[in-house]
């Protein structure tokens, strides 16, 4: 007889997104790394026993206790252990005694901490009403010991691991490589993060069909463990493998700033030319690594399944907007993309791996549903929200090979009238769709060749009907064109704002 403990980690994103500086946010994602890690380890002591932690990343804990002491001794102290040393976090636990089968303990205590977020935690870090507060985060200030100037708690925290660099050496490199993070590289200023404009994107990416297998392999507490376990090697080789493709050279800042990496689960800041190549590279490595050796054996055991595959979303945001938006706008985009994945799901089939992504370009804060009716619909019928972009083939969608070769293909292009044209085309399409095609036929017959091709692949040929939802959920059929995400695109990885 044993105990089954799990702790969830709330308020994350909140906690991680709290300011738009930077070097917090850094701070911020390397203290969440070590809470299910480090902090955990520490907490349990000297029994603690690596082959006993059943899941121990993205924010959740799932541990195995021998002994009750142990565990009510845990119970008692990691909460208190969290949330003074990363102020503004709280955390859900419950515990289960494990008499008979693994698969209804672990459903029982799933269960049981889905009861306890909807419990009330008290926080660290309210303050009298008088107190003075930070001008960014609105907490009440403190003066930290051996710093300069007051900050408030959360802030005094994630500045604490700053230069910790433990998530960004497991992002890189890997756990296991002799390579260490250079700190002086290591950008600190979201300004050194952009490049020839101003533009960055929040990468989040996120596994498909992971229920059905821990449904299919709940019963066995040690292949529960091995696959988290193998789960968490993969995730982390397919982010090595896509900064690897990035081709940093040697001596130049890291171009990018990972937040969140467990799990199935993959979140970073990133320069903005490089985004759809990098979020492209990690969902390609994703499928490779989750196909491989025993944790291909197990996925292929419990799914019939050759892989594991995974789904992106790509916000492109200005360097001064705020990351909490966007980072909610990146999550929204991913759900989008597995939502039309599924919809071509085979019988018997993966989920194919693509992405979605827009480019934010106004200062309105509205969930990616309002924005597709706002932005995207320009009239009825007709969309401009032409994602998701899939990894292989799919009748009707761009490859994501296809949308980075159609942009190449507007570079290539030496006439500028091109590109004005088509955004003049977008325009119009918001103002009347017959003066639309009447523009659209001047520029077929002014431009000529590959110009006069490119005009109708992007405007005007057919791609079949796709079927969208609307702010209300109603579905509804369109016609949608590429022009708007090929120009937005190319504009975040060739147009130059800045010398």
């Amino acid at each position: 007889m044993g105990y089954l403990y799990g702790a969830s980690v709330q308020g994350i994103q909140n906690f991680i997104f709290q300011t738009n500086e930077l070097k917090d946010i850094v701070g911020a994602s390397e203290l969440v790394a070590q809470i299910c890690t480090q902090l955990f380890r520490e907490t349990v002591g000297e029994p603690y026993r690596d082959e006993a932690l059943i899941i121990g990343a993205a924010g959740n804990v799932r541990y195995y206790f021998d002994d009750l002491e142990t565990c009510a001794k845990t119970v008692r102290d990691f909460p208190r252990r969290v949330m003074i040393e990363a102020p503004g976090i709280t955390i859900s636990q419950a515990v289960v005694e494990m008499t008979g089968d693994f698969r209804n303990s672990i459903n029982e205590l799933e269960e049981k901490l889905r009861s306890q977020r909807n419990q009330p935690q008290p926080s660290l870090t309210l303050g009298a009403l008088g107190m003075k507060r930070s001008n960014k985060t609105g907490l009440p200030l403190v003066a930290p010991e051996g710093q300069d100037k007051s900050v408030d708690m959360t802030t005094a925290a994630k500045r604490r691991y700053i230069h910790a660099l433990s998530l960004a050496k497991k992002s890189f490199y890997g756990t296991d490589s002799d390579k260490k993070v250079d700190a002086d590289r290591y950008p600190y200023d979201i300004a050194k993060l952009t490049d020839r404009n101003d533009w960055i994107a929040i990468v989040h990416a996120d596994g498909n069909s992971l229920g059905q297998i821990v449904q299919r392999i709940g019963g066995d507490m040690e292949q529960y463990r091995r696959f988290s376990q193998l789960l968490d090697e993969a995730t982390e080789r397919a982010a090595n493998a896509a900064f690897e493709k990035l081709g940093v050279r040697e001596g130049d800042s890291y171009p990018l700033r990972p937040i969140v990496l467990g799990g199935d689960d993959m979140t970073v800041i990133i320069r903005g030319s490089l985004a759809i190549a990098y979020a492209q590279e990690f969902i390609r490595q994703f499928e490779y690594h989750t196909g491989q050796g025993e944790l291909g054996e197990i996925v292929h055991r419990a799914t019939g399944l050759p892989c594991l595959t995974a789904c992106a979303g790509v916000a492109f945001i200005k360097s001064s907007y705020p990351f909490h938006y966007g980072y909610k706008l990146a999550e929204e985009l991913c759900s989008a993309a597995k939502k039309d994945a599924k919809s071509h799901l085979a019988t018997g089939g993966s989920i194919p791996s693509c992405l979605m992504f827009h480019k934010v370009e106004d200062s309105y804060v509205e969930s990616y549903a309002d924005i597709v009716e706002r932005v995207l619909m320009p009239t009825d019928g007709v969309s401009f929200a032409f994602g998701p972009y899939y990894l292989a083939e799919r009748t009707g969608y761009f490859t994501i090979d296809e949308l980075l070769s159609y942009c190449d293909k507007l570079q290539k292009i030496d006439d500028e009238g091109v590109k004005s044209g088509l955004r003049q085309w977008l325009t119009h399409m918001h103002r009347s769709v017959d003066f639309a095609s009447q523009h659209l036929d001047r520029m077929k017959s002014v431009y000529s060749g590959a110009s006069s091709k490119l005009v109708t692949e992007l405007c005007e040929k057919d791609y079949g009907k796709r079927k969208i939802n609307d702010r209300d959920g109603n579905p509804r059929m369109v016609t949608a064109y590429p022009a708007f995400d090929v120009l937005s695109l190319y504009s975040i990885m060739n147009v130059v704002t800045k010398d």
